[in-house]
């Protein structure tokens, strides 16, 4: 049976697994998506289907509407102001992300770029590939 079968997968997960700052568990579910992104490539490439990921580490929006109410992230909310108020400035610098670029956050279009590139007749020669979103965040 001929389904001729083409496609996009384009599977969107973090990129912890790849910078070594998680625990035990995030990394190792991370990882196993990672894995899958890899295998199923090799799995159904014989199809025409693609298949890649797209792993952000950090995002963050600027507009603080883009953030429901329960999100750490809402403005209102001051969860790190609370969860960091005894700590050092020295402390957190130590904590603070930094990459070769200026901002520490990934923006929600730097990951929709990328996964309308991969889901784009450009990158049909693109395969089993993980791409990290981090800024140049080095581990």
């Amino acid at each position: 049976m001929d389904l001729n079968l083409a496609g996009k997968l384009v599977v969107v997960t973090g990129a912890t697994a790849n910078i070594g700052r998680a625990t035990a568990l995030d990394f190792a579910a991370k990882g196993a998506v990672h894995g899958f992104t890899r295998v199923l490539a090799k799995e159904v490439g014989q199809h025409g289907i693609t298949v890649n990921c797209v792993a952000p580490c950090g995002t963050l929006s600027d507009d603080p509407a883009a953030y429901s109410r329960g999100s750490r992230f809402h403005p209102d909310n001051h969860f790190y102001r609370k969860a960091f108020k005894d700590t050092s400035p020295s402390d957190m610098a130590k904590r603070r992300r930094s990459g070769v670029l200026e901002r520490p956050f990934a923006k929600p279009e730097d990951v929709s770029a990328a996964v309308l590139f991969l889901a784009s007749d450009r990158a049909g020669f693109v395969t089993g590939q993980i791409f990290t979103i981090d800024g140049g965040t080095l581990p």
